[in-house]
């Protein structure tokens, strides 16, 4: 660089630093670049392969701290373990039906007293919540019914909220055969606004 243009420079910057609105872009564009440079460090997620990671809407996890905000919902992954003699857990079964607990969970139903018997297995994974109803959810379980022969069943899955009110969000229906697919997904989009509305979700 030569002494021109050092001078040119300086003339410049010594100009630019007496705007506060310039020194105030500067420092914002600073910022950015900086946080470009660290966002592998802040966060563990892709920004090309990781996406849908919370709703359009979604809010940053900082507004927390805002009063109004501090019941926020944030995106979170929730494992149900599969050991079964945990907390959380809860077992009724009703009928000729046993439970045995080796991995994987299994009920059976036997039906010994002839025609027309029936049978009820509940199961119920109990977690703590501690925020305001999700904007949206998405449900992932394995299910399998094996040796299915002369029988009808049905599975059905409900959410309970702290009030023990239940919502059915998904049902398999009457069947006589074994659950195809065995991998069940369940989107809260896809349920009806009105169930949406009693379970107190946002309308996403």
């Amino acid at each position: 660089m030569d002494l021109l243009s050092r001078d040119r420079l300086r003339e410049f910057w010594s100009a630019y630093k007496n705007s506060r609105l310039g020194v105030l872009g500067l420092m914002i564009l600073i910022f950015f670049i900086i946080v470009a440079f660290t966002a592998p460090l802040l966060t563990p997620y892709d920004p090309i392969r990781d996406k849908f990671l919370a709703e359009g809407s979604a809010l940053p996890a900082w507004f927390k701290i805002l009063p109004q905000y501090s019941g926020l919902p944030e995106t979170m992954d929730f494992t149900v373990p599969s050991e079964v003699d945990g907390d959380g857990w809860r077992f009724k079964v009703e009928g000729p039906v046993t439970l045995s607990r080796p991995e994987p969970l299994t009920f059976t139903f036997r039906d010994s007293d002839g025609v027309g018997a029936s049978g009820v297995a509940e199961l119920t994974h109990s977690f703590d919540y501690e925020y305001s109803p999700p904007h949206s959810f998405r449900v992932n379980m394995s299910l399998q019914f094996l040796d299915v022969n002369n029988v009808t069943y049905s599975a059905e899955l409900y959410i309970l909220n702290p009030e023990s009110d239940s919502f059915l969000v998904w049902s398999s229906g009457p069947n006589r055969r074994p659950l195809e697919p065995q991998t069940i997904s369940l989107d809260s989009k896809g349920i009806p606004f009105e169930l949406k509305s009693r379970m107190g979700l946002e309308w996403h």
